[in-house]
């Protein structure tokens, strides 16, 4: 700089300066050295500047950028975005903040596609952010994309949570209590990282639609949003809304493929009054939950089989062995009889999971629906009596003492059984049993709306009852381990005190 000052003017053949370089590589000194020069060049790839690669490596850079050059931060990339859309994307408050105090105009500029920064903060649900652009320029939260959006509808899109009441802390559940969660004994707190709506006075964003009709509602049953159609639904969205192809948000959310994520927004979206548009009842086309039944059932037939088939080996390979007469040598101890029982258990429910999946493909709809719902519950038990079997075994063949090892025994199976549990709850079920009463109630919702339900998706009722059983049976396993688990070591206790 000091000998050919001009050469920080020039770029390399594809046109990236050195002071995009050294921002790039986060080297304030050069950085420095380079801005002694107010001709320097602050060019980079696909029409960036070197303010685009500031926001994203260091705030000292920025604002060094800034004071050097103010009209850095109103200049577009080749697809439209400024560097406020960068730092948008980001997160980072504070440079988004230093951009704002120097080019507060920048929030208005939109990219190709339509989006401002206030749009990239809200795809990338940086609620911080947002909320640090709406104060600053309140009338950004009204800019509409090139597909009529606001940013509520790309909040929406992203599966994430609008809410009145501000940011809050993450309230912390401990493990016990996600489980009265899901099970309907305890009701959450409001969720994680929200939005000020109420605040902003931004609550009629909730239901105003796009080019295509559609509401933030209709963007969050889309993609299955349990949380986020939740609390669109605490906002007063409007369920009944049709969009420009005549469908409300019950029609989207019915539609989709997975069947977890169709279950759960239907079944929120139906307990909060939704309703269908309009449409011919005789052109309604059933969900291919069929199909699904199909394929999956051949999975899990090879599963069961091969659980019988290790819990009929276990049977007769029994810990301690047989003695000359062929009988079991612990055949007089209780805990081997529970092993045997348990064992036993498995191998019965796997067998009869088996028989219904074959009998599954060959008889009605209806009555394939019930035999595959019977058998998933049959597995989940044959699965967990066989893990019990395999400690009640392990815990005879060790005999008397041996305390700390067979704890450990005792311990490692219920832990890898409430883990497997919960995720199971979590991802796979549809919502609380609270809500499922509901649901299978005759008193909720609208009778037509049901009834297009069972039409177009015949397996919801099915599967809800499934779920509802399949965490009835969990509450009883937890029961059931904590009651062996509390009753075993106040019996050895008891025993080694003398009583």
């Amino acid at each position: 700089m000091t000998i050919a000052p001009a050469l920080s003017a020039k770029g390399d053949t594809a046109s990236i300066s050195p002071l995009y370089l050294a921002v790039a590589r986060n080297s304030v000194g050069v950085v420095e050295a380079l801005l002694e020069n107010k001709q320097a060049s602050a060019s980079g790839p696909k029409k960036q500047n070197a303010l685009h690669a500031a926001v994203l490596r260091s705030s000292e850079i920025t604002t060094m950028l800034l004071n050097w050059r103010p009209q850095l931060a109103y200049e577009r990339d080749s697809s439209g975005s400024t560097p406020l859309h960068y730092a948008a994307s980001d997160g980072d408050v504070d440079v988004v903040q230093k951009i704002l105090d120097i080019a507060p105009l920048a929030v208005y500029i939109q990219d190709e596609e339509g989006s401002s920064p206030l749009h990239v903060a809200a795809r990338m649900c940086h609620y911080s952010t947002i909320d640090l652009i709406i104060n600053w320029c309140p009338d950004s939260s009204k800019l509409r994309d090139n597909q009529g959006r606001n940013f509520i509808h790309i909040v929406a899109q992203h599966g994430h949570i609008v809410a009145q009441h501000g940011r809050i802390k993450p309230p912390h559940y401990s493990f016990f209590q996600k489980i009265a969660i899901i099970y309907g004994l305890k009701k959450t707190a409001t969720f994680v990282e929200k939005l000020n709506l109420e605040g902003h006075g931004l609550k009629n964003l909730v239901n105003e639609r796009d080019n295509e009709g559609n509401t933030p509602l209709h963007c969050a049953s889309m993609i299955g949003s349990l949380r986020m159609i939740s609390e669109l639904i605490r906002e007063k969205a409007d369920t009944t809304v049709i969009n420009n192809e005549g469908k409300t948000a019950l029609d989207h959310s019915i539609s989709q493929d997975s069947v977890f994520l169709m279950a759960r927004s239907t079944i929120i979206l139906f307990v909060h009054g939704a309703t269908f548009g309009p449409q011919r009842q005789d052109k309604l086309k059933n969900w291919k939950d069929h199909e699904i039944i199909e394929r999956t059932s051949k999975n899990l037939i090879v599963v069961c089989i091969l659980i019988a088939t290790i819990a009929l080996s276990a049977a007769f390979n029994v810990p301690g062995s047989y003695n000359d007469d062929g009988l079991a040598n612990l055949r007089r101890r209780k805990t081997y009889n529970l092993f045997l029982v348990f064992d036993t258990l498995s191998m019965s429910a796997s067998v009869t999971a088996v028989m219904l999946l074959v009998v599954a493909k060959a008889v009605t709809e209806k009555g394939s629906r019930i035999c595959f719902g019977i058998s998933l519950i049959l597995l989940w038990i044959s699965l967990f009596t066989i893990e019990f079997a395999f400690v009640l075994g392990i815990s005879v063949a060790l005999g008397k003492g041996k305390m700390a090892t067979k704890s450990l025994l005792y311990i490692l199976p219920a832990v890898f059984f409430f883990f497997t549990a919960f995720i199971v709850n979590v991802l796979c079920l549809p919502t609380s049993l609270g809500t499922m009463h509901k649901v299978l109630s005759s008193k909720t919702g609208d009778r037509q709306t049901k009834r297009q339900i069972d039409i177009q998706f015949p397996t919801l009722t099915t599967y809800i009852r499934i779920s509802r059983w399949f965490m009835i049976l969990n509450l009883i396993f937890y029961v059931g381990i904590f009651g062996l688990l509390y009753g075993g070591s106040t019996y050895y206790k008891m025993k080694h005190d003398g009583f």
